[in-house]
């Protein structure tokens, strides 16, 4: 695999109304592409990371884990996705939930 191929921003059927795309899904289509990492940023949750953390490092894929917080403000919505840089920063992310 590259080190270069990243998927980003990927979402899983954790994000409930956001996808319906297993982790399984995810991981073969992050081999078939020959990519070597997966930025995973769930939408308001951190439920999946434990599950995605494990079945990325058994297939050999460098997994991300992040989230994606929906805003609103004065009548725009968007959202931002955090990624950590490291586990403190992911720490701190899950404290913001």
């Amino acid at each position: 695999m590259s080190d270069k191929n990243s998927i980003i921003n990927v979402s899983t059927e954790y994000s409930l109304d956001r996808s319906v795309i297993s982790i399984a899904d995810i991981i073969e289509k992050t081999k078939s592409m020959d990519a070597s990492t997966v930025i995973v940023t769930e939408r308001n949750t951190l439920r999946s990371a434990a599950e995605i953390l494990t079945e990325c490092r058994k297939s050999g894929i460098r997994a991300v884990v992040g989230l994606r917080i929906d805003l609103r403000f004065q009548g725009c919505q968007g959202y931002i996705a955090l990624i950590p840089k490291n586990f403190e920063a992911f720490i701190a992310i899950g404290k913001l939930m």
